[in-house]
């Protein structure tokens, strides 16, 4: 996934890849971006990929047979 942000870093939806926002955060403060990522703030797209794993996980914790 790494691999798959930084390659991602040309196109104009990366803020759709999870582990891009940090070089995202850092080009937009070098100014090198060519775009500005206007359509989504990437600190809620963070929060809201962090919320739906975490509900996902625990909601397979829940459905699992065997617990321990």
């Amino acid at each position: 996934m790494v691999t798959a942000a930084i390659t991602a870093l040309s196109w104009r939806y990366v803020y759709l890849v999870p582990y891009s926002y940090g070089g995202v955060h850092f080009m937009q403060l070098q100014g090198r971006m060519r775009f500005k990522s206007n359509v989504m703030d990437i600190h809620y797209l963070a929060l809201i990929y962090f919320a739906g794993f975490t509900l996902l996980a625990y909601l397979l914790y829940l459905t699992k047979k065997e617990k321990g």
